[in-house]
């Protein structure tokens, strides 16, 4: 639960409460791999991050994955340690090279804070697409988002609500997981139209017990 508490402040409006899933329907491929992901935010850790999600995410699922670090140290021994650097590499070739039949690529549009006092946001949007190793055309692509966002309705709650922000990114920096409720969300809401997908959860953490730690520290 955030720190914006004031019975006077509007209430957070998400993106999405509840991620719902669709019945899976037959899978694109059998094999994929996850490649390294490009972005626009300025956030330097968020490619990795939502490149791990959807690892994570895929888990479980009608497709098999090629295992997350080998798809990594393959592509940095080609040279390719960025993923804007993919969109001049043959799909083809780095298709065959992990030995899958499709490639995930990824671009992480927008990872940070808005902080003004009367509104606050955190956002996360994510752009999929998975390519046809054979062929190296594009078998889907989908773009999602995760949003909080807060209003405050006087400067008095403005105050907190900037307070409160800037809180939280501390907690996030401090715990090295920033925006995390918004990155799943936005991953799920990405991978929703995904052909073969179903969602089986996120690998367990102990984050929610240290946020709450520090949380009740920077209120003291």
């Amino acid at each position: 639960m955030r720190m914006f508490s004031s019975a006077l402040m509007a209430p957070f409006l998400l993106a999405v409460t509840a991620c719902k899933v669709p019945p899976p329907k037959p899978p694109l491929v059998q094999t994929l791999a996850i490649l390294l992901f490009d972005s626009e935010a300025n956030n330097v850790d968020a490619p990795a991050i939502m490149q791990k999600l959807v690892y994570e995410a895929l888990q479980g699922t009608a497709y098999q994955l090629a295992d997350f670090d080998m798809v990594n140290k393959k592509l940095n021994d080609n040279g390719i340690v960025d993923g804007g650097q993919l969109a001049a590499a043959d799909p083809v070739k780095i298709g065959k090279d992990m030995g899958v039949q499709g490639l995930v690529y990824g671009n992480v549009a927008s990872f940070g804070y808005a902080n003004i006092g009367f509104y606050s946001q955190r956002k996360v949007e994510l752009e999929l697409k998975v390519v046809d190793v054979g062929t190296g055309q594009t078998l889907w692509e989908n773009t999602g988002s995760g949003v909080t966002r807060q209003v405050a309705l006087n400067k008095a709650d403005a105050q907190r609500n900037l307070a409160a922000g800037l809180a939280d990114q501390l907690v996030d920096k401090a715990m090295k997981n920033p925006l995390a409720e918004e990155s799943r969300l936005a991953t799920l809401q990405t991978l929703r139209t995904l052909p073969g997908f179903s969602f089986h959860g996120w690998k367990q953490t102990n984050s929610g017990k240290a946020q709450t730690a520090i949380k009740s520290f920077i209120n003291k």
